[in-house]
């Protein structure tokens, strides 16, 4: 149904990933890990654009989750990070263009 998606100050992942700066700990898994029929098309075919702000609480994890999917192989991840956004602000009508061309550009890019 869906062909990417946008996500604004909250990600997830499949796997639990440890937190960079707390040793020993971690953040859970999001959601069941996706099969390998699944993630190949979406390693492949589909788009994640992941919006964060300089201040916003969920930005390490926002950051971490990037390239953790970049990583994991998912070959069309954008990373947007606002400055001086924190968890609560609205969305800049240019980062909301930055992620709407990310989810439009051809995927051969």
């Amino acid at each position: 149904v869906f062909q990417g998606g946008f996500f604004y100050k909250g990600v997830d992942f499949y796997e639990k990933v440890s937190i960079p700066d707390r040793p020993g700990t971690h953040w859970p898994a999001g959601f069941p890990e996706p099969t390998r029929e699944e993630k190949s098309v979406l390693k492949k075919d589909r788009r994640l654009v992941l919006v964060t702000g300089d201040l916003d609480f969920n930005r390490t994890q926002t950051e971490v989750y990037s390239e953790k999917y970049r990583r994991a192989g998912f070959r069309h991840v954008t990373y947007l990070q606002i400055p001086n956004a924190d968890h609560y602000g609205g969305l800049d009508a240019s980062y909301l263009d930055k992620g709407i061309q990310a989810l439009d550009e051809p995927l051969g890019k």
